[in-house]
């Protein structure tokens, strides 16, 4: 958000005062285009103040270990192996980080999961089970 506030906004706003410093009437498509970028890059910063002012820290000495949450931190075994996982906001997930979106068939079958229980979910008549062996 920086970036786009303090560099790629005045770098079109700059941009844009110049075409109509040189009267670019006769070259509207790319007059057309500046506005459309900029348009652009100040929904994105919207979109952003938006996000921030709706988002919230999970201190995880606030976890509580009795049942996932999101943020929660979650040792499960699937397969007969160990993994970490951390249940995360659709924006924040990364499976290849073990970061879980809790609207994912996984993050909705954890959400809310206990310590020594087993949750399970199907994707295409394939069942996977994982067992919960830690919470934070």
């Amino acid at each position: 958000m920086k970036n786009l506030i303090e560099v790629k906004k005045p770098e079109i706003s700059a941009a844009l005062a110049l075409a109509r410093q040189n009267d670019l009437s006769d070259d509207t498509d790319d007059l057309s285009i500046m506005l459309v970028d900029k348009e652009l890059i100040e929904d994105r910063i919207k979109e952003l103040k938006e996000l921030l002012a709706n988002s919230k820290v999970i201190d995880k000495k606030s976890c509580n270990p009795n049942f996932v949450g999101v943020g929660t931190e979650i040792k499960v075994e699937f397969n007969g192996k160990k993994q970490d996982l951390k249940l995360v906001t659709t924006l924040e997930s990364d499976p290849m980080k073990g970061y879980i979106s809790e609207g994912s068939p996984l993050g909705k079958a954890l959400l809310k999961a206990q310590v020594g229980k087993t949750v399970s979910y199907k994707v295409k008549e394939k069942k996977f089970e994982y067992k919960i062996l830690e919470i934070c």
